[in-house]
């Protein structure tokens, strides 16, 4: 795959860098003309897309439906829905993932705007159609408030429309000044919304960038046009917040005179719509190239995909963060992908993944006797942003050498695709190669001395370097046995270490074994004298030394193994030493052995606060805390020949090893710890007597508030009546209560949230 990629992905000349190369390639089959619109990366950690499907080929009487997949991080299908009414055309262009985990999907359906909830199954919660006047949806935002706000147009003006999470009407809202005004896209800010998109005027030049920043309530603020080149046309289609301020949009620019030279559009904005910058990109082709949408890429600049409309080639570029270009690359779908023609190709939305690497989604058309549409993800291989070394030879950066040896040295580096690099070797400042690889001859006269190998890389204006402490000496040692520095060992093994050390005269070399006991205050004790090697016997589990040192009159070398000794368990869970849970909840226990082969042998026993638990000989054991408290779990590994143990203990927050804090009362609903489009406060906390709670509601709705102590007793009622949407503020009042640890209920009638609050004395 990766092969064909190289020779399908053709270069525009004047990139600098190289794009990443190809993750994997899906297709998705729906009906006979699949189509993807938007494309969200999912907080499983996979991504939703939406589109549109039919059974026909798209033509004025054909039957669109509202098409949503869901897909893991791999690209493996979840799951897919389809919706719409029979003879009616249906299509999603916009899609989020809500603060609840449903799906919110925005666009159109009989010439109306339309917007639909699922939850994490793809199952359909409701499906809304609103203004009746020709109009259409284009993207969706959820503000923090639990709102969603959707931005389109209806009767050729630029609309905004706000709902709940019922989908009730809230408020919505036209806007514009040109013959016809379109929304592309949104973004919440501290105060408001910012909206982009376009507007058509009846002169030259016929379209200009449209933006507007409306409050909360869908009032104006301020609108702005913007026409960069005053010759020609251009439309704003997405849109993404700076790091730094402000908004990027993507779009592209048109003369307007009836050719088809289309490019890119990139455009900065600040806080207040006023533009800062632009760039007209030419993708290199001279041809109909229009950008669908830009991202945010990581760790900066931006990601912009579209197609070239002639041929039907998918694009993207990538830009740093003032618009300079990195990479731009045309795709030949149907090289890469068998079962594919050149045809019907196009990139529609990208995002950035999970790993930060490049995801996009669009579609491409098949070879079959119908010549059907799929629609289509591509994920790209995380860019490498930084240069970085991955491997050095040799790999220890502290070395003893005897003086006249020759010494090799390497290094691995990692760079950004397409950059070129440069190296700079020095030794002890002088520098004397410039290469990946370096030899040196430490013949210096006077010994011992110490001497340093530095090789600095640099790529693009980035440098990072890697220095080598030597020692030249008349004495170094040449092989050690193990090899390993660091050891995990069972207990009751013994192991056989060695020193192979040489000096620059055939003399007598003495040597010298020290064993560390770091479970004992790093005692230390002489296990050795006079002997190139030493067998030890390690029978107590913990953590230990070993320093194999040489000597020579003044001079010396020498190692150090760290050793982990394990009995028969090698891993276990939880693997925290503290545990947290809520009363009522259940916990999974287990152990590993050492050696999976003796795992048949082995028998198990566990017990939980001194009682033993019936027919448990087993590695795993899953238990229940039904009440608040304190517990000690206790698993015990034999094998006839020796015990293992492991303890869980299960006490306050004052301990130090394997807290679990029951401490919330069980009668809360574990699924239900949050209310969505609902806030709740307690200023100030800690309190004294008096505390202030502040709560907002999104929708009118029976509400209890309800204090309980820390055993889940109940000690005061604040509120049982209906409240209206809004703020609302109720008063604690802990006279008479002793200080301590007090826990909130707030109940609505569909969901309950819980917040701690102190009271001090």
């Amino acid at each position: 795959m990766k092969a064909l990629y190289s020779l399908a992905v053709l270069l525009w000349a004047a990139t600098v860098y190289a794009q990443p190369e190809l993750d994997w390639i899906r297709l998705y089959d729906g009906g006979r003309y699949d189509y993807f619109t938007d494309i969200y990366a999912t907080s499983d950690g996979g991504y939703a897309m939406c589109g549109f499907q039919s059974s026909q080929f798209r033509s004025p009487d054909s039957t669109l439906d509202i098409w949503v997949v869901k897909i893991d991080g791999e690209g493996r299908r979840e799951w897919s829905a389809r919706f719409g009414e029979a003879n009616v055309a249906d299509e999603a262009t916009s899609l989020i993932e809500t603060d609840d985990n449903a799906f919110l999907i925005a666009g159109k359906s009989n010439g109306m705007v339309a917007a639909l909830l699922l939850n994490d199954e793809g199952e359909l919660i409701w499906f809304n159609t609103y203004n009746e006047y020709l109009s259409r949806a284009e993207a969706v935002i959820e503000l923090k408030s639990g709102e969603f706000v959707l931005a389109g147009y209806a009767s050729g003006d630029a609309y905004l429309l706000c709902i709940n999470v019922e989908g009730d009407i809230l408020w919505e809202r036209t806007y514009g000044q040109a013959n016809r005004d379109h929304f592309m896209a949104l973004r919440e800010t501290n105060d408001g919304i910012v909206v982009s998109g376009y507007s058509w005027f009846n002169r030259s030049p016929y379209y200009e960038v449209l933006v507007v920043k409306v409050d909360f309530d869908g009032e104006q603020v301020w609108l702005r046009n913007h026409a960069p080149l005053q010759q020609a046309c251009q439309r704003s289609v997405s849109m993404v917040s700076r790091p730094e301020g402000g908004f990027a949009l993507g779009g592209w620019f048109w003369t307007g005179d009836g050719s088809q030279d289309f490019d890119y559009l990139w455009m900065h904005i600040d806080a207040e719509g006023n533009m800062e910058r632009f760039r007209r990109i030419d993708m290199g082709n001279r041809g109909s190239d229009r950008c669908n949408s830009i991202s945010r890429a990581q760790p900066d600049g931006f990601v912009l995909v579209g197609t070239e409309a002639n041929t039907a080639m998918p694009q993207a570029l990538r830009t740093d963060p003032n618009g300079e270009i990195r990479w731009i690359a045309h795709y030949r779908i149907a090289d890469m992908t068998p079962g594919l023609v050149h045809g019907r190709q196009s990139f529609t939305s990208a995002i950035v993944g999970h790993d930060n690497s490049i995801v996009v989604c669009g579609c491409a058309q098949a070879i079959d006797a119908n010549g059907s549409v799929n629609g289509l993800v591509m994920k790209l291989e995380p860019e490498i942003a930084h240069i970085q070394f991955i491997d050095w030879q040799p790999h220890d950066t502290t070395l003893t050498v005897l003086l006249g040896d020759t010494v090799d040295f390497s290094v691995t580096v990692l760079r950004p695709q397409g950059a070129g690099i440069s190296y700079e070797w020095t030794l002890d400042d002088t520098l004397f190669d410039w290469d990946s690889t370096a030899t040196v001859i430490f013949d210096s006269l006077d010994i011992p001395c110490i001497q340093r190998v530095r090789c600095q890389a640099s790529a693009l204006n980035e440098t990072i370097a890697i220095t080598w402490t030597v020692r030249v000496s008349d004495l170094a040692i040449r092989a050690y046995r193990p090899e390993n520095y660091n050891l995990i060992i069972r207990r009751n093994t013994t192991v056989n270490f060695a020193l192979l050390a040489e000096t620059l005269d055939e003399v007598f070399i003495s040597y010298l074994w020290t064993f560390i006991d770091r479970e004992d205050d790093n005692r230390r004790e002489v296990v050795g004298l006079d002997t190139s090697a030493v067998r030890i016997l390690f029978d107590r589990t913990g953590h230990f030394g070993v320093i194999g040192a040489a000597y020579l009159g003044q001079s010396t070398d020498s190692v150090m193994w760290n050793i982990e000794v394990r009995g028969l368990i090698r891993a276990f869970g939880p693997s925290s030493e503290m545990i947290s849970l809520r009363a009522g909840d259940e916990v999974s226990f287990w152990v590993a052995p050492f050696e999976v082969q003796q795992e048949s042998r082995l028998s198990y026993r566990w017990k939980i606060d001194e009682v033993d638990i019936i027919d448990a000989d087993t590695s795993e054991i899953r238990l229940a805390f039904p009440d608040t408290g304190q517990f000690e779990v206790i698993v015990f590994v034999t094998d006839s020949v020796q015990v293992d143990s492991l303890n869980w203990e299960l006490v306050d927050a004052d301990s130090q090893r394997w807290v679990v804090n029951a401490l919330v009362p069980n009668w809360i609903d574990n699924s239900k710890f949050q209310i969505p489009n609902s806030k709740l406060t307690v200023s100030p906390n800690p309190f004294n007597s008096k505390a202030e709670v502040a709560i907002k509601l999104n929708r009118a709705s029976d509400v209890k508030l309800q204090m309980f102590d820390i055993h889940g007793r109940g000690v005061r009622t604040l509120a049982d009546c209906r409240f209206e949407a809004g703020h609302h503020r109720l008063f604690v009042d802990g006279g008479g209560l002793p200080a301590g640890i007090y826990i909130l209920r707030l109940q609505t009638e569909t969901k309950a949230i819980v917040f701690k609050a102190v009271q001090i004395k």
